[in-house]
């Protein structure tokens, strides 16, 4: 089975990250996935945790947040030699990132498409 870790700022989207977490899960393993849930409680968190996932082999990481949650998500995987497939739930206030990549930027659509 493959391995995700999924990386929810609990206090995003009016602190709802909790709601599409379980949306998340239930994506993940009708894909094939099984999933390991991390939680930022302060800055550099996500960071560690995307980098943890890479060391680990992870198979995906799921960023569940705003822009600063993907942000320090994007730079834990930053220079690994694995670095696993990104997938992004936009809960923040104004997902530039999502945004511009033309993610979904309603949640329920953004997990819809995580594969």
């Amino acid at each position: 089975m493959k391995k995700s870790m999924i990386i929810a700022n609990p206090s995003s989207g009016k602190e709802e990250a909790e709601k599409y977490i379980e949306l998340v899960k239930a994506q993940l393993t009708h894909n094939g996935y099984d999933s390991n849930v991390r939680y930022t409680e302060r800055e550099g968190d996500a960071t560690a945790f995307a980098a943890d996932a890479c060391i680990h082999g992870y198979d995906a990481i799921i960023s569940i947040g705003g822009d600063g949650t993907l942000n320090e998500t994007i730079n834990g995987m930053g220079g690994k030699e694995h670095r696993p497939a990104l997938g992004v739930v936009p809960l923040g206030t104004v997902n530039d990132f999502a945004h511009g990549l033309r993610i979904p930027l309603k949640p329920e659509e953004a997990i819809a498409v995580i594969g």
